[in-house]
């Protein structure tokens, strides 16, 4: 097995202000929350999501040890994204605005869960392969060469076919991201386009570094 790699889930939580019970404070304080938090957290989002589409886009080409190390950051990623989405959703009252984002949020949702199934075969066929090697040479070793080898077989069909469907899902699905990510930036004034900006880019510049095992850097759109 490698050894652990950095977490890219553990993202700054942002802060958290009680809510007076009175309804025009309560408004107004959720008001300024939503103007300060909003843009951080979506360039966050939308970070993310780049980040694992550029994993998504080289899985195919790296070695077993390095995909071992892609599946968790996948995992990472997705599940940062769905996150960052609940939380988006919580901050709007328009439902048109609410809708569009639960809908995101299931989708990225089901991504989370993909990558997460992904992550946890990955490790069990590590686990599984290092019980039969560590005896191989034992003779009362139940797991013999042959073994070994078609279940190696099969396990790698099952995760190739687990790649396939979160790959395939996220195909689908990345239009309706692009589009949306559009519709909630477009509007953004200078001072929230640039917290976006500044958000976005610093989540891009810390994934770059840990994908430099990996000899890619993230896709950014223009």
């Amino acid at each position: 097995m490698s050894e652990k790699q950095p977490n890219l889930n553990d993202l700054p939580e942002l802060g958290k202000e009680r809510i007076p019970a009175d309804a025009a404070v309560r408004k107004h304080r959720a008001g300024a929350l939503f103007r300060v938090n909003l843009p951080p957290l979506m360039g966050r989002r939308d970070a993310v999501l780049d980040a694992a589409e550029t994993l998504i886009r080289v899985s195919g080409r790296i070695g077993a040890a390095e995909r071992e190390t892609l599946y968790s950051y996948l995992h990472g990623l997705f599940a940062a994204a769905e996150s960052n989405t609940s939380r988006i959703s919580g901050m709007f009252n328009n439902h048109d605005t609410v809708a569009r984002e639960q809908r995101l949020s299931l989708h990225i949702g089901v991504l989370a869960k993909l990558s997460a199934s992904l992550d946890e075969f990955c490790m069990l066929k590590m686990r599984m392969l290092e019980a039969a090697l560590l005896y191989a040479d034992d003779p009362t070793n139940e797991f013999d060469t042959a073994y070994t080898e078609k279940v190696n077989e099969r396990m790698l069909s099952i995760e190739e076919n687990l790649l396939a469907q979160l790959s395939g899902y996220f195909d689908r699905v990345r239009e309706r991201i692009a589009r949306y990510r559009l519709y909630a930036v477009k509007n953004f004034s200078k001072e929230y386009l640039d917290r976006y900006q500044k958000s976005y880019q610093s989540v891009v510049n810390r994934c770059n570094e840990a994908f430099e095992l990996f000899s890619v850097k993230i896709s950014t759109p223009n």
